[in-house]
């Protein structure tokens, strides 16, 4: 839901790919499971472990790349071996190609058990379960010793890199990574928590995925796992936090849900405003291109639905209660009066300060609800007529 592309910068991709590619490397030797491959799965991991281009296009794409993964160079390059890490239900599609026809009744010798031809499925597991292996999410997942390295390359640090403090699929929850140094010895520290990285592309569907830096989002535990569960974004396109945000698509607005009198008594004196007689409710915007519009709205109402962002938001609408009652009591006489106390303010600075919201959207990755409240404090101080 927010757009947190600005935290996966040139140097957070290069450092993930180098070492993403010396971990390849690693387990190519050492690996057990990995030692018998096919020609076809030897070529790929030789490709992507010699050649740093390769590397960088399946670790270091962008968002955008990423979505069209099955139509790039190297999915064309390696397509056999992509589509053999599939399931059967995502595979299907492409079992009546004639790549893969020829594959089928063409059947390499080194698929063959004791002079018997093993059945594709046999042979898919089999590629999927070494691809598991040598895309190996679990070992960047977890710290090796003791105490960890801030250098040392692993889901920990790449979660610090990105700084990231609050979910951005939902904006409310917590995403920060925690850890405390240890003074006694340089460059070492406990890490007290972390937050999930979500697979925007299941691992479980797309092995070849596990370890692509677009792929990985610090999240809550609830968006990650209790929400999302395996939906297939390849199939229900959600919104892609590393490419977009609601913001580019929709804005977040407040509306009354009690009686007109009540309304009345809160515009006439904001000590009558109470959250539980409001509720939040999204507004689409009007994108130029109707396909575009079309695709977009799909995305944010997938993203929107899906993780029960609206549900979540009024569940919890009381807890906005200030912020709602300093924001009707925000008029274009109570700014000017402040801009009495408060010499050299701009009147967007004192109203920022008042409400404690960011119309410059830089807070949204730091802050809970600062989307929200970005959004809503525009639409009542417009509805106002507040200059600002």
């Amino acid at each position: 839901m927010i757009n947190i592309s600005h935290v996966l910068t040139p140097q957070v991709i290069e450092w993930h790919v180098d070492s993403v590619r010396k971990r390849f490397h690693s387990i190519l030797k050492n690996s057990p499971e990995l030692k018998e491959l096919s020609r076809m799965e030897a070529r790929f991991y030789r490709d992507i472990c010699v050649a740093k281009a390769t590397c960088r296009e399946l670790i270091g794409c962008s968002a955008e790349q990423l979505s069209t993964f099955f139509t790039s160079a190297l999915f064309e390059k390696h397509k056999l071996y992509f589509v053999l890490c599939l399931s059967q239900e995502l595979r299907k599609p492409y079992e009546t190609q004639p790549f893969f026809q020829h594959f089928v009744t063409n059947l390499p010798r080194d698929f063959y058990q004791n002079g018997i031809a093993q059945n594709v499925e046999d042979i898919s597991q089999m590629v999927r379960r070494r691809a598991a292996t040598f895309f190996g999410y679990g070992y960047f997942s977890k710290v090796i010793g003791k105490k960890f390295d801030k250098e040392q390359w692993n889901g920990y640090s790449f979660s610090k890199k990105l700084e990231v403090k609050v979910c951005p699929t939902c904006n409310s929850a917590d995403s920060s990574t925690v850890y405390e140094e240890q003074a006694e010895i340089e460059g070492k520290v406990s890490v007290v928590c972390r937050a999930p990285l979500d697979h925007y592309y299941s691992k479980s569907k797309y092995p070849f995925f596990a370890m692509t830096a677009a792929n990985l989002i610090p999240s809550c535990e609830r968006c990650n796992s209790s929400l999302k569960r395996e939906t297939d974004y390849m199939y229900k396109p959600h919104l892609r936090p590393y490419k977009e945000g609601l913001e580019d698509y929709a804005t977040f607005i407040c509306e009354p849900k009690a009686a007109i009198q009540d309304v009345i008594k809160a515009a006439c004196n904001p000590k009558y405003v109470k959250a539980h007689n409001y509720r939040f409710d999204v507004l689409c915007k009007q994108l130029n291109q109707k396909g575009v519009a079309r695709l977009a709205n799909e995305r944010s109402k997938n993203s929107l639905s899906d993780m029960g962002i609206l549900q979540r938001y009024n569940e919890n609408v009381e807890q906005h209660q200030a912020f709602l009652v300093k924001l009707f009591f925000t008029t274009e006489h109570f700014v000017e009066q402040q801009l009495g106390f408060f010499h050299g303010f701009t009147k967007k600075e004192v109203i920022e300060n008042y409400l404690e919201v960011d119309f410059s959207g830089v807070d949204v990755t730091y802050k809970p609800y600062a989307l929200l409240k970005k959004h809503v404090s525009q639409s009542i101080l417009d509805k106002n007529n507040v200059q600002y």
